[in-house]
C-alpha cells in the first residue's frame, strides 16, 4: 500500500471539513502514527508515571509502576517518563532514497547502509509494509 503524502495530510489538516482523504489513506494514516508511537518507545521503560489532575499546576509522580497502574485503574491520566528522549524515527523508504542520492549503493546494499545509518545515528528505522 502506497503512504499517505505529507501535502495531502497538510491539506486535510486545513480543511478537515473538505474531506478527500479515501477511507484506506485514512486508515494508512492510523497505522503509521501506531507504528510511529510503538517505534519511539524503543526498547526505554519508564522510570516514573506522572499523574496530571484536573488542578491547576498540579501534578503528581511516582516512580512505582503499581501506584502508576492504579492510577490508570481509577481512570486518571497518566504519562510515562523516560531517562532519555525517545528515539526518532526515520522512514526507511526516505532513508534508502537519500543514500542511493548521496552515496553510490545498489539495491543489494540498501538495507546493510540503512541498519548503519540507523546505528550510527542512535535512531529506530521504520520498517517498509510487506
Amino acid at each position: 500500500m502506497k503512504n499517505i503524502t505529507y501535502d495531502r495530510l497538510k491539506d486535510f489538516e486545513r480543511d478537515p471539513s473538505n474531506n478527500f482523504l479515501t477511507r484506506s489513506e485514512m486508515m494508512e494514516a492510523v497505522k503509521e502514527l501506531i507504528a510511529l508511537r510503538e517505534a519511539q518507545k524503543g526498547d526505554q521503560v519508564p522510570v516514573a508515571w506522572r499523574h496530571d489532575s484536573d488542578i491547576l499546576c498540579h501534578k503528581v509522580v511516582t516512580m512505582s509502576e503499581v501506584v502508576a497502574t492504579s492510577w490508570v485503574d481509577k481512570g486518571r491520566s497518566v504519562t510515562p517518563l523516560y531517562d532519555r528522549p525517545q528515539k526518532p524515527v526515520i522512514s526507511k523508504e526516505k532513508l534508502c532514497d537519500w543514500l542511493e542520492d548521496n552515496f553510490d549503493i545498489d539495491d543489494s546494499q540498501r538495507d546493510a547502509f540503512a541498519n548503519c545509518f540507523a546505528h550510527h545515528c542512535n535512531c529506530i528505522v521504520e520498517k517498509e509494509n510487506e
